[in-house]
């Protein structure tokens, strides 16, 4: 989730129901005995996907049940940011953000499988430009207060 939660951040959670999920929110959930902490970038009724910060495609789609909970904050170095308050409006631009990147890399993938291939190299560079963008807006937004 860099840049946006660094290692060593601890994130606090609040058990919501699927209806309070939206696009851009940060959920806590199970996968493989393993806990992630990711983007929510397309939700209906009967899954969810994610997608991490720092990754170009999105997750498999989530069953609402593996969610734990709806990141509301985090802590870094002592100091706790609130997504609530101010934060709030940041974190969901940055979730529709992520959202076109991962849909946009889907699609560029399934160009690529149509092609057989050849063009895979040049879409995953135009991919990896989208993401570094992205990434650069993303700090800048981080500096917002």
């Amino acid at each position: 989730m860099s840049p946006y939660l660094r290692d060593g951040d601890q994130v606090e959670i609040m058990k919501v129901n699927e209806d309070e999920l939206g696009v851009g929110d940060l959920i806590t959930f199970e996968r493989n005995h393993t806990l992630y902490t990711h983007r929510v970038i397309k939700k209906t009724h009967e899954w969810i996907v994610t997608k991490g910060d720092n990754q170009l495609f999105p997750d498999p789609p989530l069953a609402p049940q593996a969610v734990l909970g709806k990141v509301i904050a985090y802590q870094r170095d002592g100091k706790r940011y609130n997504l609530q308050g101010k934060r709030y409006r940041i974190h969901q631009l940055l979730g529709l953000g992520h959202a076109v990147v991962g849909q946009v890399n889907l699609g560029l993938l399934a160009v690529s499988q149509l092609t057989s291939g050849k063009l895979k190299r040049p879409l995953l560079w135009v991919s990896k430009g989208i993401l570094k963008s992205m990434k650069l807006i993303e700090r800048l937004l981080m500096y917002v207060e």
